[in-house]
C-alpha cells in the first residue's frame, strides 16, 4: 500500500499543473471573447450613428428638393392668377 501511496501523491502535482493550464486558457479564451463581444458592439453602434447621420443628410436634401419645387410651383401660380387678373397688376408691372 505505500506504493500505491507514492504514485497517489505523485499523480496531484501533475493533475494540478493540467488545471492551472485549462484555467488560465480558459481566462484567456474568456477575456479574448469579452473584448470581441464589447469590440462587437462599439463597431456595431459606430455603424448605426454613422448610417442615421447619412440618412438625415438624404432626409434633408430631398426636403430642400421638395421645398424648391413646391415654391417654384407656388410662384407658377402666383404669375398666373396674376395675369389672370390684369387689373389687379400694379403700374410697375404692366409698364414692363
Amino acid at each position: 500500500m505505500s506504493l500505491k501511496t507514492n504514485k497517489s501523491r505523485s499523480r496531484p502535482a501533475q493533475s494540478l499543473a493540467t488545471t492551472l493550464v485549462i484555467a488560465f486558457f480558459g481566462i484567456s479564451a474568456l477575456a479574448l471573447l469579452l473584448s470581441s463581444a464589447f469590440q462587437i458592439g462599439l463597431n456595431v453602434q459606430t455603424q448605426q450613428a454613422a448610417l442615421s447621420s447619412r440618412q438625415q443628410l438624404i432626409a434633408q436634401n430631398a426636403a430642400k428638393a421638395v421645398s424648391t419645387f413646391i415654391q417654384d410651383k407656388f410662384n407658377s401660380l402666383q404669375t398666373a392668377v396674376a395675369l389672370s387678373n390684369p387689373n389687379t397688376l400694379s403700374s410697375g408691372v404692366l409698364k414692363t
